[in-house]
Order: structure tokens, then C-alpha cells, then sequence
């Protein structure tokens, strides 16, 4: 660590990422669920990260919304030079990435605008308290009247089984040499030999371990790096932040974890009871937690928040539209909320993806669609949270209108092409103006993104080239955490690759208007 990084870890990069928590209809969305008025962003609004890695996210958010304007800040210049040279590649305008430090941001305030949203991603879960005070103090002098804040954060009771596992791998690891990788890794090596000896504190099934075995194969040390190895990383309690965003004047509205917004489906009678009989918002929050136990949460704050009428939410919900980002054949009508299973009825849901597969549609549309075989009609909050809960779609506001594709068509060209020359996969995206915002995809599609940009349009020659590339670096190609060594099985599986690229992501993209 460097001494300007107040004990995070900056020696190392941290993976880039897309988070569509993070997109601001979200947060209008949870508004409208939770009975509140949403922001208005037809006119434009002004969007900033604070922690915003390489601005992965704000690059796909730019590239797939003309209406704002984004300033990303990351005091670490590593990932402000790498988002700014794949932000100029694309021609993102309306995109500005700062290195400065929250501090910083405060001694010049008018020169940056003030914001509709406010987005920290796990930052507030990492820092020193001074950094939480900036935080704090800048939303209070740069958020606007009404404006909404989005905040993700490693959560208690939740990490009480997990907390003695990060401090182990933590205080093993900064004792042995090299990056912050390096000591990640080794910390994750001393836990795996405790779970081997049978260790009474590290038991195989706990969460934390099982988090970041998954994350060592995917991310390669820098994800447990920046997530654990902090010297001020610290879960949370909801009162704590609610209790410090009070300060510049924000209230709770309600969760991007989309379920914790409907208490029928994450707790029984006897548990709502319990909640809904707490003396304050900020106690039934925390007796939810305690009920339900959650690693992380990601809330909504709005400095400002105004209550509607039952009517008017569901007149604006049925105003607001969708956007499917699945495989129609990936959704099944079994849904596992947090609390039991439930099968959804086919004649209600089944028209209504069926409308979905052909683009976006207005909730007020398809709750018509879920009656027209003679089903239930689907009210408006239930399509609103169903929907976009499972992750079968998104909320993309009111209609956009006709979209541009050229600046879309720029950043998922430039994101192709990182992903052929470096060979590095992270959590991606395409953006999709129609979507206003980003298509979740993986380092595959973003190969073949390229090959078919480089005008190879046919299965066959797309995973040939795939191939080529995967060859040329002396890797192979791994299913199922197994590598494929026989070439006839290998084809195969890349063949299967490049029909769902051609008739899935590309079908995608050109539903969002970025083809």
C-alpha cells in the first residue's frame, strides 16, 4: 500500500466491473416501488461516482444514455488512465474521470456541478472514518434537493460468521512479501489448510470462503485484494449509514436488492409482525436484517424524498418501461425469492415475456398481456419488482424514443478489441441505448464481438478464430472449470458459443439500438 492511499490497497488495479445496481432507473424504480416519487431524468441529469475503479460502469451508463452527464473519481491514476484511454477511444463526451481524492473534491466544489445521483459501490465498507466524513460532506454540498444517493456495503449481522475468516486472511497475508495479491492469495491458502485440518473457526461451507474461492478463479487475486485486504475494511450495520447520511440530509427509501422491498417473500407472519411493530424506520431495517441474514445491501437514499398517492405510483410504474437482458430460454417460471419458491402461472407471465422477447414494452402493456389468456392481470408493482428482481429485465424509464447507435456502436467496438488484445475478462457489458444503459455479457461474447466486427459473421469461422487466439497464447478453452482437450468436443462447445452470441447478444443489442 502507498502512504497517500490511507490503507487501501492502490499497488494493485482493481478488476473492472459492471453493476447495473447502479444505472439511475434503478434507483427511481425502488422510489416508485417503495411509494415514492422518482427523480426526472428526461431533461438531462448530472450522474457521480465516487470509487469508481476504472469507471466500467460509467463508461457502459455513458455510452448507453445521452441524457447524462458522468464524472467518475478513483484516487488511484491507474484505473483513472485506464478508464480514460477506453472512454477516448469511444468518443464518451459526456463522460469526465478524475484521480482526485474525496478530500480534494471538497477544496474545489465549484468546479465540478452538482448531481441528481450520487453512486458508491462498496467504497463506504473500505475507507478510514476521515474518508467517511468527505463522503459525507460532499453529498451534503453537491447532491441536489431531491437528488438520490446509491449505496452498496458489506452489511452486519450478516458478516458475524465471516468477519475471524477476513481478518485471518488479512493479518497472515500483509506479513508475507510481494502485492497485495501476493498476500491475498497467501491468506486464502492459510484458510484452505484450516478448512483441510478440519478448524473448528473455518468450517468449509462458510460464505466468506466459498465468496472468494469463486473469486480467485475468476478475478485472479485482485478482487479478494481489493475487497479484504484493506486496513480499515469494516462490515457495516444499516443504522451506523443511515445515522451518517443524515447528516447531509438523506433518508432511506428502499433497497436495489429488489426482494428486501416485498416482506412477503423474504419473511414469514410472525417476522413481518416483529418488524412492522418496531417504533421507527431505521429499527425495522434493523430488525429485517436480523431476520434475514445478507452479506451486502444496496440501499437508496434521497435527500428529500416525497411520498405519492397509491393511484399516482401506479400510473407513472405503468408509465415506465422494460427491457428483457436474458435468454428468453434461460427464464424459468419457478422463482426462488428469499424466503420459499413459488411457481408463477404461465397464462399471466408467459405473454408478457413473449412481449418482452421482441423488445421493450411499458409495465401498463404487459400487465394487459398477463390477462389476455385468460390469467390473472399482474398489477403494476408486482411486474415492476418480479421482473427485474429475477433479473429477467431492467427499467429503462419512460419510451426513449428513437435511438442513436453510433455511440453505443463506438464503446462496444472498443470493448471487443480490449478484450482480443489483453485477454482479460472481467464483469462486461455492451451498451444499449434503447436500454439506457448495458448488456451483461462475458469475455466470450466480447471475443466474438470482435471477430464479427472483423466481418466474421458465420459460427464456424467465428469459434475458429476464437480459437486461434485461445491457441496463440498457449491456453485452452475451460467448461465447467475443466479444460476441453479434445478438439471435436472443443468445436463443439465453441460452435455453441457463437450460435448464442449470433442469436442472444447480437438479437440484444440490436433490440437496444446499438446495431
Amino acid at each position: 500500500m502507498d502512504d497517500w492511499a490511507t490503507g487501501y490497497v492502490s499497488d494493485v488495479e482493481y478488476g473492472s466491473g459492471y453493476y447495473v445496481a447502479q444505472a439511475p432507473e434503478m434507483a427511481n424504480l425502488v422510489c416508485l416501488i417503495r411509494g415514492y416519487l422518482p427523480r426526472d431524468l428526461q431533461r438531462g441529469y448530472t450522474f457521480c461516482e465516487l470509487g469508481c475503479g476504472s469507471g466500467s460502469t460509467l463508461s457502459v451508463l455513458a455510452a448507453g444514455d445521452a441524457r447524462g452527464r458522468f464524472l467518475g473519481v478513483d484516487f488511484n491514476p491507474a484505473h483513472i488512465a485506464a478508464g480514460l484511454e477506453l472512454g477516448t477511444e469511444a468518443g464518451l463526451d459526456n463522460l469526465m474521470l478524475s484521480d482526485a481524492s474525496f478530500g480534494e473534491l471538497l477544496e474545489a466544489p465549484d468546479q465540478i456541478p452538482d448531481f441528481d445521483i450520487v453512486s458508491l459501490h462498496g467504497v463506504y465498507s473500505w475507507v478510514a472514518p476521515e474518508v467517511k466524513r468527505q463522503i459525507v460532506d460532499f453529498l451534503d454540498k453537491k447532491l441536489k434537493p431531491g437528488g438520490m444517493v446509491y449505496i452498496s456495503y458489506n452489511s452486519l449481522p450478516g458478516w458475524l460468521n465471516c468477519m475471524p475468516l477476513q481478518r485471518l486472511l488479512r493479518e497472515f497475508g500483509r506479513r508475507l512479501p510481494g502485492t497485495s495479491i501476493d498476500q491475498a492469495r497467501g491468506g486464502l491458502a492459510l484458510l484452505e489448510r484450516l478448512s483441510d485440518v478440519k478448524s473448528a473457526a473455518v468450517q468449509d461451507d462458510n460464505p466468506f470462503l466459498n465468496n472468494i474461492r469463486k473469486a480467485s478463479q475468476i478475478h485472479r487475486g485482485s478482487y479478494i485484494a481489493h475487497e479484504y485486504m484493506n486496513s480499515h475494511w469494516q462490515p457495516l450495520y444499516f443504522r451506523e449509514v443511515a445515522e451518517d447520511l443524515s447528516a447531509a440530509r438523506l433518508k432511506y427509501v428502499g433497497s436495489v436488492n429488489i426482494y428486501d422491498n416485498y416482506p412477503d417473500m423474504c419473511f414469514s407472519e410472525e417476522q413481518r409482525q416483529a418488524i412492522d411493530s418496531m417504533p421507527d424506520p431505521i429499527m425495522r431495517e434493523t430488525v429485517a436484517d436480523y431476520c434475514q441474514v445478507k452479506l451486502l445491501r444496496r440501499d437508496v437514499f434521497v435527500r428529500g424524498p416525497r411520498r405519492a398517492e397509491n393511484d399516482a405510483v401506479q400510473r407513472i410504474l405503468s408509465e415506465q418501461w422494460l427491457a428483457m437482458t436474458t435468454d428468453p430460454d434461460k427464464v424459468s417460471l419457478t422463482v426462488k425469492p428469499p424466503r420459499g419458491e413459488a411457481q408463477l402461472n404461465a397464462d399471466s407471465y408467459g405473454p408478457m415475456l413473449e412481449a418482452l422477447a421482441d423488445g421493450p414494452k411499458p409495465i401498463g402493456l404487459l400487465c394487459e398481456l398477463s390477462a389476455s389468456r385468460g390469467g390473472n392481470r399482474v398489477a403494476p408493482v408486482e411486474v415492476a419488482g418480479l421482473f427485474t428482481a429475477t433479473g429477467w429485465a431492467m427499467p429503462i424509464g419512460p419510451n426513449l424514443g428513437t435511438p442513436d447507435p453510433q455511440r453505443a456502436g463506438r464503446y462496444n467496438a472498443a470493448v471487443a478489441r480490449h478484450v482480443r488484445d489483453a485477454m482479460t475478462f472481467e464483469r462486461l457489458a455492451f451498451a444499449a441505448p434503447s436500454f439506457r444503459g448495458g448488456i451483461p455479457i462475458d469475455g466470450f461474447d466480447a471475443l466474438m464481438m470482435a471477430e464479427w466486427l472483423d466481418s466474421a459473421h458465420d459460427p464456424q469461422a467465428i469459434a475458429d478464430r476464437v480459437w486461434a487466439m485461445v491457441e496463440a497464447r498457449d491456453e485452452n478453452i475451460v467448461k465447467d472449470g475443466q479444460p476441453i482437450t479434445d478438439p471435436d468436443k472443443r468445436n463443439a462447445h465453441l460452435l455453441e458459443r457463437a450460435d448464442r452470441f449470433l442469436n442472444g447478444v447480437l438479437r440484444r443489442l440490436s433490440l437496444g439500438g446499438a446495431l
